[in-house]
């Protein structure tokens, strides 16, 4: 598995080079933030990203869950970011795997799990104060008073980690098949079923307590194997 994000600060030949050694050895390149580097590769190397399994965190299709903020597409930054970019991986991909922002927003971080985190070595004590900073960056608390589907201690929300989680096949998301085209309006690209469109898989629910414990349990276990 792959983060294209990785390789945005490589020079461009060098990011193309290393994805597509990546997609040729069979790994799934996982794109957590705008499509960039892979519609470049898609453009230089149309017959590598054919084959490549891509699960993308972004793709906007339905509005969030009641209870949930009621963000739009504008929210679905890593596609508005590079909507050229989102359009062309889209296309071009040879496997598609979506995880939208309205499940993401349901994986979260919260000030309970802070104190096995700060116990799990170095890693987990980082991860502890950046998710402190996060919340009162961005204010956290006062968006989950706001709105009954948030957890009254949430510090973060998990985007990364749940698209990661998709990649690698864990069974605690579930996945439709879709038939999925682009609609570009006033600038802003969002995704519909469409009769014509491209296959692809989209994530549509997952089991959050599990996610949790799983997440935890993940980072606990590099603390031990350090």
């Amino acid at each position: 598995m792959v983060h294209a994000g990785a390789v945005g600060a490589l020079p461009a030949g060098a990011a193309l080079g290393l994805l597509a050694e990546s997609v040729e050895a069979g790994a799934t390149i996982v794109a957590i933030g705008p499509c960039t580097n892979l519609a470049l590769l898609a453009v230089e190397r149309p017959a590598v990203l054919a084959r490549a399994r891509v699960t993308m965190m972004g793709g906007w299709f339905d509005a969030p869950p009641q209870g949930l903020p009621s963000w739009g597409p504008a929210r679905d930054w890593n596609v508005q970011c590079d909507t050229t970019a989102a359009r062309l991986v889209l296309h071009s991909a040879g496997e598609l795997t979506m995880v939208p922002l309205s499940l993401t927003i349901r994986a979260h971080l919260r000030r309970r799990h802070l104190a096995r985190l700060r116990a799990a070595g170095p890693l987990g004590r980082l991860l502890a104060l950046q998710a402190e900073h996060q919340a009162t960056a961005r204010s956290t608390g006062a968006l989950a008073g706001a709105h009954s589907g948030l957890p009254d201690d949430l510090l973060a929300f998990q985007h990364d980690p749940l698209t990661c989680a998709a990649a690698l096949g864990w069974a605690g998301i579930t996945l439709t098949e879709r038939r999925v085209g682009p609609v570009l309006e006033s600038g802003m690209l969002r995704f519909v079923d469409h009769d014509q469109g491209r296959p692809a898989r989209v994530a549509v629910d997952m089991d959050a307590g599990a996610f949790e414990a799983l997440w935890l349990a993940s980072v606990e276990a590099l603390a031990e194997h350090r």
